[in-house]
Order: structure tokens, then sequence, then C-alpha cells
């Protein structure tokens, strides 16, 4: 049976919401498989957090087989407890569905915050009869505060994993201590075909990485997350700011800019079969980025971060992989009038550094690939570390041996005397 042969069939059944297939489960050999895809029980993957805005964090999870879908939170302790669903038009969403998205608004970012994901299996969902199969069961997430009181923060960025799911347990400890943040920089996958792509290769990972940093992550779409049938259901799975993948976000004395950069080729390419649209979707984050850098948000910002997974020059690789891409071009004529701190990007599989110039006037710092015997060390994984303490953003990169590979201090422009410690929207 297809896909589209089973969302008919399970349609008729009463038992899909939005798209969803339940897999059968069976736990992996990784750490990350061990940890999130449980081989028994409701519980398809296990929960993972998104930091979607200053003031809301989303909760994802997929259930083996269709169900209820609500999260229980709360910031002091356990004392009390407040329930949140996916709700729109008055409807809970996620009711009878695999996939499981719900946003916690107002949460205090300065606080810490324990998170149950809830299901219950819904074994028939007929207009005028549900029936439940089991008693609810959770998985917990707990996360430390994700806005310091020092006035600092600090964030983490994965980029070019490509199914390889022992960059993770390889790349985390040498993080280089806590984080507020990680940002998975896109080609997290290297195609989506099947549901089991995703929740293998990207919700696992995700919630690998949020238990064992204690923090939010944030995803960002990369070129090859963009090929295969299911890339067009990629947003279902997945707490996203305003469904775009595209969008911006204070922390603390930080304003990150996150660009969905699209293909790496021209529309018009033989690759693409003319099934996108790319120039036209670009279009509307330059547009919507011309407002973002006039904002009050970015420019009373002490750190102006942007992270994107395409970048848009450099100087010392090869660039033939952008031939007749000029929407890069148009990006990047936005970006020299932004006053951003740092880009960071990722997909040339060759880690890079590359200082502030006058064609580029701001620091532009590449991650590494996917494979950790690559034969040329800046095609190796990285994770890129950024910490904003005091008025420095240190840039650093460190290798899967823990080495530090790049160091970068920028000096950041505080004449804002009277900015707040705590910036919270």
């Amino acid at each position: 049976m297809n896909r589209r042969e089973f969302i008919v069939s399970a349609l008729a059944a009463g038992t899909v919401g939005r798209a969803k297939m339940a897999f059968p489960q069976g736990g992996g050999t990784s750490a990350v498989e061990q940890y999130a895809l449980p081989s028994t029980g409701l519980f398809r993957v296990k929960p993972h957090a998104q930091r979607i805005d200053a003031r809301t964090v989303g909760v994802g999870w997929m259930t083996a087989k269709p169900a209820t879908g609500r999260v229980d939170w709360s910031q002091d302790g356990g004392k009390t407890w407040q329930k949140a669903w996916n709700e729109e038009h008055g409807l809970h969403m996620d009711a009878g569905s695999c996939i499981h998205c719900v946003e916690l608004r107002d949460y205090d970012p300065t606080k810490a915050l324990v998170c149950r994901a809830v299901s219950r299996e819904i074994s028939a969902f007929e207009p005028y009869n549900v029936v439940f199969a089991g008693d609810e069961v959770y998985e917990e997430i707990s996360l430390d505060p994700t806005l310091p009181q020092n006035g600092g923060y600090s964030f983490a960025v994965l980029n070019d994993v490509h199914c390889n799911l022992d960059v993770y347990p390889t790349l985390l400890p040498h993080f280089g201590g806590p984080v507020n943040l990680t940002i998975f920089n896109g080609d997290i996958m290297s195609s989506i075909s099947e549901e089991s792509e995703i929740y293998t290769y990207l919700l696992a990972p995700l919630a690998y990485v949020t238990s064992q940093t204690k923090s939010p992550c944030r995803y960002l779409r990369g070129n090859h997350e963009t090929r295969g049938s299911l890339a067009r259901h990629l947003h279902d799975y997945l707490p996203l700011q305003e469904g775009r993948y595209y969008g911006a976000m204070s922390a603390g004395p930080v304003r990150f800019v996150f660009l969905d950069t699209g293909e790496d080729k021209p529309d018009w390419h033989s690759a693409y079969f003319g099934l996108v649209g790319f120039e036209p979707y670009l279009n509307r984050q330059i547009a919507w980025l011309r407002q973002e850098i006039a904002s009050r948000a970015w420019n009373e910002a002490l750190a102006r971060v942007v992270v994107m997974h395409c970048p848009t020059s450099g100087n010392d690789q090869g660039q033939e992989w952008r031939s007749g891409l000029t929407r890069l071009d148009k990006l990047e004529e936005v970006l020299r009038t932004a006053r951003a701190s740092v880009v960071i990007a990722g997909h040339t599989h060759k880690r890079e550094s590359d200082a502030a110039c006058e064609d580029r006037p701001y620091l532009q710092v590449i991650g590494g690939g996917p494979n950790a015997n690559a034969a040329d060390p800046l095609g190796r994984p990285t994770v890129t570390r950024g910490d904003v303490v005091g008025n420095k953003l240190i840039i650093r990169q460190f290798d899967t041996q823990g080495s530090e590979v790049a160091h970068h201090e920028v000096t950041l422009s505080d004449d804002l005397g009277s900015r707040p410690v705590l910036m919270v929207e």
C-alpha cells in the first residue's frame, strides 16, 4: 500500500487527521535511536522542544498509533501544571493523529520548564463515537532556563549531518559548555521519501539533543530537505514559527534571523522537473528581511546573528554550485546593509571562516560536513558555538576530537546605555 492509498483508507476508517502514518516500531542501534525511538509502547518518537520566539516553545513528538496529544507543563517544580493543546478553530487538531505539535505560550524563559507530552490511543474516531484504548501515557522533558540571568547567551549550530546519527553523540561532548539553544542548520536529512526518514533522522536527533542539553532546538531547512515527495509535508511534523521555516527571534541580547535559502540550483534546472518555485519564495523572504533589519528588535539587539544553510559568498572555497543562482546575489545585497554581527552557514561540507571585508561587512562562518573520516580535515563534522559575553560575540568551532579549530571575537556596539540585562519581548 502506497502513502496515498494508506491515507485514503485511513480517512475512510476515521483515523487520520493531518498527514500521518504509523510505522512498525523497533529500536535502532545508535545512541540517538536507543534514546528517542522506543521499541514498545505508544510513543514512536520521544518529545523534543523547539524555541519559536521569546516566550513560546513548541513541543513535538510522534505516537505509533493515532492518539490524542496534549502537553502538561510546570515552572514551579511540579506544584502546579498548565495544559496546552494544538487547538485551531475550537478543535484539538492532534486528535486521531500520530503527529503531535503543541505550542506553550507565555512561558517564562528565565525559569526552568518541565514538559510532559501526553497521549492516549484512539482506536476508533467516528462522528458520534470515539473509542480510546489504554490509559494516558506521557514522556517528560526538562529544560533549564533558556535566558541566563547574567545578560549573556550561548548557542550551538549543527549542519550537514546527512543522516549520520553518530555525529550527535560525537559532537555533543564538545559543545564547549552548556548552551541555551541548539540550531539545526539544514541538510540534517539527505532527502525525504518515507516518514521513517523524518522520525529517524530529524525528530529523533531533535529529541536526543533536547534531552542531552536540557535546552530547546531550532530547525532550519537545508536544500536536501526540499527533495523527495514527502518534503512537501515536512512542516506537518514540526512546531514552526507562524508555520514558516524562516523567521526571527529575540533571545536576551541576541536577535536571530533564520533564512530558508532553498535549493542550490535555479528553479529551471532539470533536477527539479518544473516542480519548485524558490525564486518567488526567496523574494518574499527578502521583502520580509528588509522589514526585519529596519525593526527596533533588530537594531536594538546587542548581537545580530543570521543563520542560513547556503552561504551567499565565500573567499576561499569554489562557488561552482552557485552558477546561475542569482537569487542569492539579491539576498547578499540586503545582508550587506543589515549590520549583522555574524552569518553562519553550511552546505559546502567544508568549514571556513571569512573575516568581514568591504564587499561583505560581516564575519561569515561555515560548518563542516558529515564524515568524521573525511580525508580533508576541513570536511569533517563541526559544531559552531556562539557566546555573548559582555560586549563580545565569541564564535568558536570544535571538531569531533574536541579541538578548537576556529576562534573569532566580534566587538559589539553597545551604544544602548539603558539596554536591559534581560530582553524578553
